[in-house]
């Protein structure tokens, strides 16, 4: 099972709200159903809402994606 992470970056602070997850999740699955993404591999280079996917921060298992702020 893969689980994603949605995060701010303000000022170089990675931060993480839970209003802001909530938004960024249902961006991203709109942005999935949208794209027709049935793969990781896919759902690794999506943006969306600002979000971006950052591999430095991710591993096999989990996916995070990063809005500037």
């Amino acid at each position: 099972m893969v689980t994603f992470k949605f995060m701010e970056d303000k000022a170089g602070q990675l931060k993480i709200h839970s209003t802001i997850s909530k938004k960024a999740r249902g961006a991203f699955l709109t942005a999935l159903i949208e794209g027709q993404v049935q793969t990781v591999d896919q759902a690794r280079k999506l943006r969306f809402a600002g979000f971006d996917y950052r591999p430095d921060l991710s591993s096999d298992l989990e996916l995070v994606f990063v809005k500037q702020v």
